[in-house]
């Protein structure tokens, strides 16, 4: 015969958790801020150049969460 086991929690303790981590979140690092307003007008004027990049930048400069926006510059819209 297989044993089955499961933990037994109160009711709302997971969605207590999640609202834990999320109120944890310290937001995005300043080199991410500042890259989003230095583009944030053009990206107003004109949103789909958000998707289909643009201008060029040295991605290396900035933390990994800058990067992975760098990413999306330069990704091309799957409008087809």
């Amino acid at each position: 015969m297989q044993s089955i086991s499961f933990d037994l929690n109160q009711k709302g303790v997971k969605e207590q958790k999640r609202w834990g981590q999320l109120l944890k979140y310290p937001g995005p690092d300043n080199a991410t801020v500042e890259l989003l307003k230095e583009h944030a007008d053009h990206w107003f004027e004109n949103p789909s150049t958000f998707w289909a990049g643009g201008q060029s930048l040295n991605m290396s400069e900035y933390p990994a969460a800058a990067q992975i926006l760098g990413c999306f510059l330069w990704t091309e819209s799957d409008t087809a």
